[in-house]
């Protein structure tokens, strides 16, 4: 039922990333076509800026994010792993002192 539940966020969350990516797309190229027929508009000029460095931390927090999951996952790996290895050792050590300490 867990993984159901982590799937579905997933899934979520690449429906409202693939929403805003369009959205990004979208003023983008408005104020791409904007910006050429105005020229000389300074408010203008300071919204573009003004959004591509919104646009600058968009992709930087995605790639924090992306960052801090590749890490949780790693965690997650080695842990398991660590867990397996203390199991066999527990199952080699109850099985030694089964066939020693009879």
């Amino acid at each position: 039922m867990n993984q159901d539940l982590i799937d579905a966020y997933k899934k979520l969350d690449a429906i409202k990333e693939f929403e805003c990516d369009q959205n990004i797309q979208t003023v983008l190229e408005l104020l791409t076509k904007w910006k050429g027929k105005a020229q000389d508009n300074k408010e203008l000029k300071l919204i573009i800026e003004s959004f591509l460095d919104i646009q600058w931390h968009i992709i930087e927090l995605k790639r924090d994010r992306d960052l801090a999951l590749k890490a949780v996952m790693q965690y997650k790996f080695q842990r398991d792993g660590a867990v397996n290895e203390r199991n066999e050792a527990k199952q080699q050590l109850k099985k030694y002192e089964d066939s020693h300490f009879d």
